[in-house]
């Protein structure tokens, strides 16, 4: 793994619609956003994470750096597609200068496509002692199909920038999460509700146990609804003064059970293999903005329900684009990603 050793760190996360970027500067858990902003894009321009139309995101690019403030130009790039997968495994004690290698020659064995058509990446969770008395490693296998990222880290490039590290968004929100959220003891589950993919990662005694993606997103509200993403909020959150009434209410309501059993299949395919039941689902992302899905989620999982907003707990800089408070949701992948670069 790369780490830039400074004490600044660029997030950037690609979203369908939308380019999120927030610049944090200092260390641990002394930091400061620098620099905060969201871009548009146009709506087929990325598709469940993967970039379709690389010049586009390129010039969105441009307009956020010359814009918004940023002046740090390695980032750390987040990804959310189908085609990542991760595995908790464990494997053979072995030296750390071999351990990467020793991993990509096993990887067909865990991943369904062939190892040169992924990147691979890994972190050591834990070491343990086997019943036979042997060490063995407790390994969080990444990898995320070539194809799905080579398009964004070109687009990332072209507009002058360089990524030092590619890190999965579900992860991400371990660190923007630990904000407002005890992870430390027991299981608790984060749920990132994005433009087109709908994240779950269970995280138990601060490591991560159990990932899923699916595709019970936002957008997928927004297909049912048939109303533009500015629309959305305001007749999903004001149903009754809204001029399409029950018909938008169905909607949400049918939105929120679909992505209730998303939850749940997850969690109860997580307890199933553990001895811990998660208790808490922390939401962020686009849709987790949605007025009143975390009661219909506390209600139907019978789970305490919170929404993730970081910038309840961070002063914003004066000069952000796109970013108010309130959108704080939005960005809690883009803020974890940047924590990663104040990392080493």
């Amino acid at each position: 793994m790369v780490l830039f050793g400074r004490n600044r760190g660029v997030g950037v996360e690609v979203d369908s619609g939308v380019v999120r970027v927030v610049e944090v500067n200092g260390s641990g858990d002394n930091f400061s956003i620098t620099a905060v902003g969201s871009e548009k894009l146009p709506p087929d321009a990325v598709t469940e994470g993967v970039v379709e139309q690389a010049e586009q995101v390129t010039q969105t690019l441009y307009r956020l750096w010359r814009e918004g403030g940023f002046s740090a130009k390695d980032v750390v790039l987040g990804m959310c597609t189908q085609g990542m997968f991760m595995r908790i495994i464990s494997f053979p004690a072995v030296p750390e200068d071999r351990l990467g290698d020793a991993l990509r020659l096993q990887a067909d064995e865990h991943f369904p496509f062939p190892a040169d058509e992924l990147i691979i990446d890994y972190e050591v969770l834990d070491e343990v002692v086997d019943d036979e008395g042997e060490s063995a490693l407790q390994i969080l296998l990444v990898a995320v199909r070539r194809e799905h990222v080579t398009p964004c880290l070109q687009a990332v490039t072209d507009a002058g920038l360089s990524v030092g590290i590619v890190d999965a968004a579900s992860l991400a929100l371990i660190r923007s999460a630990q904000l407002s959220v005890e992870l430390n003891s027991g299981a608790v589950a984060l749920c990132n509700i994005g433009g087109s993919l709908n994240s779950v990662l269970v995280v138990s005694d601060n490591q991560p146990a159990f990932a899923r993606i699916s595709r019970v997103s936002f957008k997928s509200l927004q297909g049912l609804i048939d109303a533009p993403i500015d629309m959305v909020f305001d007749t999903a959150g004001d149903v009754e003064s809204s001029p399409a009434g029950g018909d938008v209410s169905e909607a949400v309501a049918s939105w929120s059970e679909q992505l209730a059993s998303e939850i749940e299949s997850s969690i109860n395919y997580f307890a199933s293999r553990n001895e811990q039941q998660p208790d808490t689902l922390v939401l962020s992302g686009i849709g987790a903005r949605v007025r009143g899905i975390s009661g219909h989620l506390q209600r139907r999982l019978q789970l305490s329900v919170r929404t993730q907003n970081p910038f309840t707990h961070l002063a914003l800089p004066d000069k952000r684009m796109g970013a108010e408070r309130s959108d704080g949701p939005e960005f809690a992948v883009a803020l974890g990603l940047a924590l990663r670069g104040l990392e080493g």
